[in-house]
């Protein structure tokens, strides 16, 4: 019995790693390429940091997303986060979020409750078709995409 159960591991090892293996391969070599895609979010002129920017395909199903750095350049990931993004034309938000300036609360155990999260920019950017912005990643890439929100 136990001599049994000594083969039946590496067996049921080597099934599972055969089907998943293959699965994941096709999945990986089915997916589009993509290309370098990076910029900048101004805002007022200054550098927005912090921000999430995204890009929703106007055709196709792959979003790309990026966080801003403190001099508000981004570098757009989509594919099981893999760097770049799918060309295309695509719509774009531009989303900041930011504590209000209510002071902070306290509940019934003593715990700081934090002002609410608004919006330190306009709403309408948080929107990728009401935004207005748009942007277009090219065969080769695009290193050089700009937003300047007012």
């Amino acid at each position: 019995m136990q001599a049994n159960s000594m083969l039946r591991t590496p067996l049921m090892l080597i099934v599972c790693l055969g089907c998943s293996t293959g699965e994941a391969d096709k999945w990986a070599r089915d997916q589009p390429e993509v290309v370098p895609a990076e910029g900048i979010v101004l805002f007022q002129g200054m550098p927005l940091e912090d921000a999430t920017v995204v890009f929703s395909p106007v055709e196709g199903t792959h979003a790309a997303s990026a966080v801003t750095d403190s001099a508000g350049r981004f570098i757009l990931k989509s594919i099981r986060s893999k760097s770049g993004a799918v060309p295309g034309e695509y719509h774009v938000a531009i989303i900041k979020q930011q504590h209000g300036d209510e002071a902070p609360g306290v509940d019934e155990t003593g715990a700081v409750i934090p002002p609410p999260m608004v919006s330190a920019i306009p709403e309408k950017y948080a929107h990728p078709k009401r935004s207005k912005l748009t942007a277009k990643v090219s065969e080769t890439g695009s290193r050089d995409l700009k937003f300047d929100l007012k």
